[in-house]
C-alpha cells in the first residue's frame, strides 16, 4: 500500500490572551543578589522563586484563562492519495471537532500541566543563568525544554526535515 499526502496546513491567529493569578514566594537574598548583567535574564529571576518541597510551593498558580479570537484553522490536499482524506478534512472543520478541542483546552487548563511545567522551569532555570553555580554555558534552550518536560514523558524524536507528508 503506497500511500502518500501532501497537505498544506496554515494558523491565522488574530488575538489571543493569557492570564494567569500567580502567588511567587522570593528568596530573599537570591532576589537582591541579581547583577546588573542578569536582570533582563528571565532564568536569573526564576532562580529566585522558593524551590518546591513537600511542605512549600514556590509558585502557586490560582488562576488561569486563555482567550482566543478569530481563530482560523485552513487544511488543504496539495497532492493526496488517500482514499476519504476529503471527508477526514471535512471531519476536522466539523462543530463536534471544535467543541472537543475547546473541551480539551479547558481540561488542560484544569490540569497540574502548568504546574508541573513551571516548576521543572524553576527547577533548571539555574542552568541558564551566568552568576549561579549551575550554570551551563553549554546548556541550551532544547536541554532546558527536555529536562523540564520530562516528567511528562516527552522525548525528542528525529525526523525527516524534508518529509513533508503524512498518511492517513
Amino acid at each position: 500500500l503506497n500511500i502518500r499526502n501532501e497537505v498544506g496546513v496554515s494558523l491565522d491567529l488574530t488575538s489571543a490572551k493569557v492570564g494567569l493569578l500567580v502567588l511567587l514566594q522570593i528568596l530573599e537574598q537570591p532576589f537582591f543578589a541579581v547583577p546588573l548583567r542578569d536582570t533582563l535574564n528571565l532564568n536569573c529571576w526564576l532562580t529566585t522563586i522558593l524551590p518546591k518541597t513537600p511542605d512549600a510551593k514556590g509558585i502557586v498558580l490560582k488562576e488561569n484563562t486563555i482567550s482566543v479570537q478569530d481563530l482560523a484553522l485552513s487544511i488543504g490536499c496539495v497532492d493526496c492519495s488517500s482514499p476519504n482524506f476529503d471527508a477526514l478534512i471535512d471531519m476536522l472543520y466539523s462543530e463536534d471537532t471544535k467543541v472537543k478541542v475547546v473541551n480539551f483546552m479547558d481540561l488542560l487548563l484544569k490540569s497540574d500541566y502548568l504546574r508541573i511545567a513551571t516548576d521543572g522551569f524553576v527547577e533548571t532555570a539555574s542552568k541558564q543563568c551566568p552568576h549561579t553555580e549551575g550554570y551551563d554555558p553549554d546548556s541550551s534552550w532544547g536541554d532546558f525544554a527536555k529536562e523540564a518536560f520530562g516528567g511528562f514523558g516527552v522525548v525528542g524524536a528525529s525526523r525527516d526535515e524534508k518529509a513533508n507528508y503524512f498518511n492517513v
